[in-house]
């Protein structure tokens, strides 16, 4: 919350508007499938399984280590 830091002088962290301070849990990659399907009909299921669901997990697991990172970098700079 930069208002309250700004006026405390300090960090201070406020409730995430979306999850509530819960966070996300990952999409099923059947769902992913579904979602991608939608945009590319003729996509087969093991077309899915070979190429794109490959990147779809290498994409999550991206995400995690930038998350990871920031988490870091967060809690260095709050300290």
């Amino acid at each position: 919350d930069i208002a309250k830091t700004e006026q405390w002088g300090r960090v201070v962290e406020k409730e995430c508007g979306r999850c509530k301070g819960v966070g996300y849990s990952r999409m099923p990659a059947s769902a992913a499938y579904r979602a991608v399907t939608m945009l590319i009909p003729n996509l087969t299921q093991p077309t899915w399984s070979r190429t794109v669901k490959p990147l779809y997990d290498a994409l999550v697991v991206q995400c995690h280590k930038e998350e990871s990172i920031a988490e870091n970098i967060l809690n260095a700079v709050t300290r």
